[in-house]
């Protein structure tokens, strides 16, 4: 058994459970921002976006907005996860016996 886990790719495997947990993640993103946001007019405001928020209510962001709420969400959540993997790798890698020479 401790031959299997010392061959264990965990730098790979990591990146492959990283790419899954992100595509679920801008799944879920799209479809929750599809699902609850509307396009909207306001004849004083112009073309806006409703979006329902929980107990929030309806909250109306202008595209902008909405882009830069939507890229915080699809790609700093992931960057963030993967930075926070790298860290936790290398404090991992700093535990590990020196190998003999």
């Amino acid at each position: 058994m401790r031959a299997t886990l010392d061959q264990m790719n965990w730098r790979r495997g990591l990146l492959r459970a990283w790419v899954v947990v992100t595509a679920v993640w801008v799944t879920y993103s799209v479809a929750y921002y599809y699902g609850n946001c509307v396009r909207m007019y306001d004849y004083a405001y112009g073309t806006f976006v409703g979006c329902y928020e929980g107990s929030a209510g309806r909250v109306d962001y202008t595209y902008q907005q909405l882009f830069e709420q939507l890229f915080e969400w699809l790609i700093g959540v992931p960057a963030a996860v993967f930075a926070l993997g790298i860290i936790v790798v290398w404090v991992a890698r700093g535990f590990r016996p020196p190998r003999p020479d």
